[in-house]
């Protein structure tokens, strides 16, 4: 019978606001495994692993306190850096026939990450459904220290408060409101490789090389899509809304300063049927207290 069970907590930082809102949460160790034959033996003499290269990836319903953290590369904002600052993934344990165990109990876990590369790599947002934004931690090692270390029985403190709720809001497409059923960003990050030196265990750099913004946009109204066949078409102006949803009601008002828009200039409109439109853009800037318009 299993006697200990965790449950994800949250996301701290050294200053702001928990990640308390999580859907999932993906550790990976990023082991490359390391396997040697001796010439006639049918099974392996030696195995181990020739270095570790560990991320964790995340998705929350937390989007403002996501976005509110990046800002870098100018005209992309989709990374920002912790670096000499940790970042803490906690889980609270529970306890059989009793429940979750008191925060002050020195009975759960947590992973410090002291130096690492945060980005976000896509936006989910339904009609009918909560918006989510998916994000990733990939930690480096300083002076060779391990960049995640491990730790149990420890204490925890209260989490941040529930923060809100979005979902699809309006799609602006060269001034023309689009009648939006879901809509997706995708910015397919592409990192440099993530070096080590001298045989090092673990990685000791990691960076955003590239980035390729895509939008894909489900529409009620076939005629959008259709107007842009066979050739697609240029974009001059695109903002994606995100609508806060209101506690105790329905949504927030419009002009409330609490929307979240994505927004660019540039791009080329790509039709893939004809109540879907992929977009891909050049750059973008985001806003986390728009207002709808």
């Amino acid at each position: 019978m299993p006697t200990d069970i965790y449950v994800p907590h949250a996301i701290k930082f050294a200053s702001g606001t928990d990640i308390t809102q999580l859907d999932a949460i993906t550790p990976d160790p990023g082991l490359d495994p390391l396997t040697v034959f001796s010439a006639s033996e049918p099974t392996p003499g030696f195995t181990g692993s020739r270095s570790a290269r560990p991320s964790l990836s995340l998705v929350t319903t937390q989007i403002k306190e996501v976005l509110d953290r990046v800002g870098i590369p100018a005209g992309a904002p989709v990374a920002t850096a912790h670096s000499a600052t940790n970042v803490l993934m906690e889980w609270r344990k529970v306890v059989s026939l009793t429940g979750r165990a008191a925060l002050a109990s020195a009975v759960h876990t947590k992973v410090t990450m002291a130096n690492s590369l945060m980005f976000w790599d896509a936006i989910d947002a339904p009609q009918d459904g909560d918006a989510t934004i998916s994000f990733m931690f990939v930690p480096v090692s300083v002076s060779g220290a391990a960049p995640m270390v491990y730790a149990t029985n420890t204490a925890l403190t209260a989490s941040s408060a529930v923060q809100g709720l979005y979902e699809a809001g309006p799609v602006v497409l060269d001034g023309s409101t689009l009648c939006v059923r879901s809509w997706r960003w995708n910015n397919n990050i592409a990192e440099f490789p993530r070096l080590r030196c001298g045989g090092s265990s673990y990685p000791e750099f990691v960076a955003v090389d590239r980035l390729r913004p895509v939008v894909t946009v489900e529409v009620s109204d076939i005629t959008g899509p259709l107007s842009a066949m066979p050739a697609g078409a240029a974009v001059t102006s695109l903002v994606c809304y995100l609508r806060k949803k209101a506690a105790s009601g329905i949504n927030e008002l419009d002009n409330a300063t609490v929307a979240i828009s994505l927004s660019s200039s540039s791009g080329t409109v790509y039709p893939r049927g004809p109540r879907t439109y992929d977009i891909v853009l050049h750059s973008f800037a985001i806003d986390t207290t728009a207002d709808i318009v």
